[in-house]
């Protein structure tokens, strides 16, 4: 690995650390980390804003007060509702399109008032989950992550089930540190290669890289939806370390245990 690598390897070992022993924002910690990034030039400022253009990501900040519900307004905002699940599930439009759109008719149709809307928005959310983004880009970029699990992938050696373990290990991994997209796309070809080497049916290991790259729990980084309840919630870093950690490895059994069962290494 490069001195690029290691930069990257120190930036994200700073933020986990300053994300689990002291109380800074984490948008702070994030925006931080990138900035140290582009300076030494792991990332171009292209690079580092990519994340922005990730769509879905939509959050809600702390709800500070309770305020009484306006059941006169519900039956036009059931419809609302309605009318974005369908257009989404339909394919007329993607998700943050008919979310928009379905935002701006509740704000036209007085189901919810524009002030009260722009205050929902969380974007120090926003904004740490852009720089996820970029740092997850970084570790791409500069190899750490292909490296890493080339190399733990080499302990398996040739027995299947421990190559199959590696692999879910390895991309559980990397989705807790980057996007679960970003996790699957480094992962897959990894598996491939795996799955070829050992002579073995490639099915298992790509149903084990799919489930791995979903059910990160021990980082608020491991899916746009941790980040969004962060804030809201009050919650630590340690929270999803505490309870994220015990989940991962449950998950992992069962996955491990299972797949070859219903995806044999050699199909019969």
């Amino acid at each position: 690995m490069g001195w690029e690598a290691w930069t990257t390897v120190s930036v994200v070992l700073l933020v986990l650390g300053l994300l689990a022993f002291t109380r800074a924002a984490p948008d702070l910690i994030f925006i931080g980390a990138v900035t140290l990034l582009i300076t030494f030039g792991v990332l171009t400022p292209e690079q580092a804003v990519s994340g922005l253009s990730n769509e879905g990501v939509i959050t809600v900040g702390r709800i500070e007060g309770y305020a009484a519900p306006r059941h006169e307004r519900a039956l036009v905002a059931g419809l609302i509702f309605a009318g974005m699940v369908l257009a989404a599930g339909m394919g007329w439009l993607t998700m943050l399109h008919a979310a928009m759109l379905a935002a701006g008719f509740m704000i036209i149709c007085r189901c919810c008032p524009s002030a009260v809307a722009r205050a929902s928005v969380d974007w120090q959310v926003l904004l740490a989950i852009a720089a996820s983004f970029a740092i997850g880009r970084a570790m791409e970029t500069t190899g750490i992550a292909n490296a890493f699990a080339r190399t733990m992938l080499e302990v398996a050696g040739d027995n299947p089930w421990l190559a199959l373990a590696g692999v879910y290990l390895l991309t559980n991994l990397c989705t807790e540190l980057m996007s679960n997209n970003a996790a699957a796309v480094l992962m897959f070809p990894i598996g491939l290669a795996t799955a070829a080497t050992l002579n073995v049916s490639y099915m298992p290991f790509a149903i084990a890289i799919m489930f791995a790259a979903s059910l990160g729990f021990s980082t608020p980084l491991g899916y746009q939806t941790h980040l969004m309840v962060y804030g809201p919630g009050g919650y630590r870093f340690t929270d999803f370390l505490r309870m994220g950690i015990p989940l991962d490895l449950l998950m992992g059994a069962i996955a491990v245990t299972l797949i070859p069962l219903f995806w044999p290494f050699v199909p019969g």
